[in-house]
């Protein structure tokens, strides 16, 4: 989608350039709005376009009690002077707006609400779980009551600068609303950290440092940066004393939310260029949104934590070569002992939670139909099959993300244990 406006919108790219730039346009676009939690007015859209403020004394317990001060018919040729298709439709699925006009009903000025912001609006009344939003409505009248407080909050929005309205403001969607102690993050930090290392990278040892991809988000940025000397050099060095044959890439991937959606993370990751499957690493330099980042902190643990893990990836997968599974047993102990080790990989990598039990299911039955009972398996055979499971299926890219964290555990399972057993 397009329309900076929209919760779906995003571009990407891999010039830096590009980046920096398309960065300092959505800067430009994100304002905060300082007031107290009593000061909004929220509306409730129902599917039929009714629009209703909400009240701020609904109370679930009092049977006479009304829950809405006002209502109205959304004017949809109103609203589609200043929102596009898109974003109306968003506004009603997600059924929550806010107003600053205390004659509602008669000008219908209201400013949609982010489902990227509900997040942040549960956190504010203490509400937790997924499952709430399946009743946006009821949900609704729960949090508005909460709001009731002499609470300093800041209210992030993004506008649409590409159309100006009558007022000389422009089109605006409430995309979180935080905490007075909330810290805006400029997510131009992270070509800061480019800079920075294309600088020293080569003192470092690490050499050039080129962006290989980057995706800007409302709700997460993401930028990955790698390192093609240090990578060509571990690759020849494990090829030529290990005999192992590896086509990797090491790299960091940078990820900021300016609005709150996520803490500002570094963690360095390997690529097997052969599937583009990313393996996250385990140090990670996090800030939340309190405070300034320190970036000289945020270098020295890329430079002193992350860097010095580069390497071991292609060090353990040179130890799993060296351990057999079930050599020399005969064809049956061999698929038995080699299907327990993939379900105990299953449960050491928590796949169950990242992919679901019923695909997993299917995977699972897909590896052990896999096993050739005649050849000789190594550990090393596994914990690559394992680590690229997810390419013998499609899945969705909040999937992948999550299956890229835990994918390290298929290298640090104790197979020698495993064995033992």
């Amino acid at each position: 989608m397009n329309n900076v406006l929209s919760d779906n919108w995003v571009l990407s790219g891999t010039n830096i350039d590009d980046f920096n730039d398309e960065i300092k346009n959505l800067d430009e676009r994100t304002f905060i709005k300082e007031c107290q939690m009593k000061d909004l007015n929220f509306v409730d859209v129902s599917e039929d376009r009714t629009l209703s403020l909400l009240s701020p004394l609904a109370n679930f317990e009092d049977p006479n009690n009304n829950f809405y001060t006002d209502q109205a018919e959304m004017e949809y040729d109103f609203f589609k002077d200043k929102y596009d298709d898109d974003v109306i439709h968003q506004m009603i699925e997600n059924a929550f707006a806010l107003t600053d006009d205390v004659l509602f009903n008669k000008t219908q000025d209201i400013t949609p609400i982010s489902v990227h912001a509900m997040q942040s609006i549960k956190t504010r009344v203490k509400i937790s779980g997924y499952g709430f939003d399946n009743y946006k409505h009821v949900r609704n009248l729960c949090i508005v009551p909460n709001f009731k407080k002499e609470e300093k909050i800041n209210v992030i929005l993004r506008k649409d600068m590409d159309i100006t309205l009558p007022s000389g403001d422009h089109p605006s969607k409430v995309f979180a609303i935080m905490s007075d102690q909330y810290s805006y993050i400029p997510q131009n930090i992270m070509t800061t950290i480019y800079n920075r290392l294309s600088r020293e990278g080569k003192e470092d040892g690490l050499g050039e440092v080129v962006c290989t991809n980057w995706k800007i988000a409302n709700d997460v940025t993401s930028l990955y940066l790698e390192f093609p000397d240090s990578s060509k050099k571990i690759n020849e060095t494990y090829e030529k004393v290990e005999k192992l044959n590896l086509d990797l890439s090491v790299g960091i991937l940078l990820e900021a939310s300016d609005i709150g959606y996520s803490s500002f993370k570094i963690n360095g990751y390997v690529k097997n260029n052969d599937t583009n499957s990313i393996i996250r690493l385990g140090k990670e330099y996090k800030q939340v949104h309190r405070g300034e980042i320190a970036l000289s902190e945020a270098v020295n643990v890329i430079r002193n934590e992350i860097f010095p893990e580069f390497s071991y990836v292609p060090e353990r997968l040179a130890e799993l070569l060296s351990i057999d599974i079930a050599k020399d047993k005969d064809e049956k102990t061999k698929v038995k002992t080699i299907s327990n080790l993939y379900n105990k990989l299953i449960k050491y990598m928590d796949l169950n939670s990242i992919m679901g039990k019923k695909r997993m299911k299917s995977l699972t039955d897909t590896l052990i139909a896999g096993i050739n009972p005649t050849e000789n398996y190594t550990a090393y055979d596994i914990a690559t099959q394992m680590m690229n499971v997810c390419d013998l299926v499609e899945e969705k890219e909040t999937v992948l993300d999550s299956f890229s964290r835990n994918a390290i555990l298929a290298l640090k399972f104790d197979y020698k244990e495993f064995l033992s057993e």
